[in-house]
């Protein structure tokens, strides 16, 4: 069996500013406060990015008010993402059709997302029922974490040992990269997010793509390898 985990922003799609504009509107509503800073957000995890824009403001960042914020942020997310001009990266859909037509193949999410706002974004770009199981970054910090729980879940879901050589990490960052190599995974990287094809390889990625339209490619390297 071979198990592939996708990023979703840059990866799998882009939701032109949505989450920005879904976050400065919770921090008017929760908080009274207009400026957004502007935070490192590249292959982050929302939690970490949450953690960061409280610190700015001062504020004090515990399980309680980071839930509280998640859960004014998510209602305006749902609504942002039909007003900003998002797409589906290329390729994304005719990949994840060709995948799901294989017996010994699971698909599942590797994002810095909360699970919610996972679901928001992928229900909006009907995808959401491409994917089995999934690591979020509703808690943890760290993609090297979220890679890991990932694994657990994957594991949890088969029911039985997966070995890392064969699960397969697909994103748009270095940080994807890096988490793919902390669990013994494999990875392929996309050069449709925030970073360059020449940085992309820079990190030796198993393969590093333009998009996803080169499916081919993308298939025979993981049938071969």
């Amino acid at each position: 069996m071979t198990v592939f985990l996708f990023d979703i922003d840059g990866t799998l799609l882009l939701t032109g500013g949505a989450g920005r504009v879904a976050m400065q509107q919770a921090m008017r509503d929760v908080y009274q406060l207009t400026d957004l800073p502007q935070l490192d957000v590249l292959g982050r995890t929302d939690f970490a990015i949450i953690r960061d824009l409280f610190e700015a403001h001062n504020l004090e960042h515990t399980t309680e008010s980071h839930a509280a914020f998640c859960h004014v942020y998510h209602q305006y997310l749902a609504a942002s993402i039909t007003e900003c001009e998002g797409q589906l990266m290329p390729g994304v859909v005719q990949l994840l059709q060709r995948l799901r037509g294989h017996d010994d193949v699971s698909i599942g999410l590797l994002t810095g997302n909360c699970q919610a706002a996972a679901d928001i974004k992928l229900n909006h770009f009907e995808l959401h029922g491409y994917f089995e199981f999934g690591g979020f970054g509703d808690w943890h910090a760290e993609r090297n974490a979220v890679a890991e729980f990932a694994y657990e879940q994957c594991v949890e879901f088969h029911g039985k040992h997966v070995p890392p050589e064969d699960v397969w990490v697909i994103g748009d960052t270095i940080h994807d990269i890096r988490c793919a190599r902390s669990i013994g995974a494999r990875v392929i990287a996309v050069a449709t997010g925030g970073m360059s094809f020449q940085q992309l390889a820079a990190e030796k990625p198993d393969l590093a793509l333009a998009n996803l339209t080169d499916q081919e490619l993308f298939l025979q390297t993981v049938t071969t390898r």
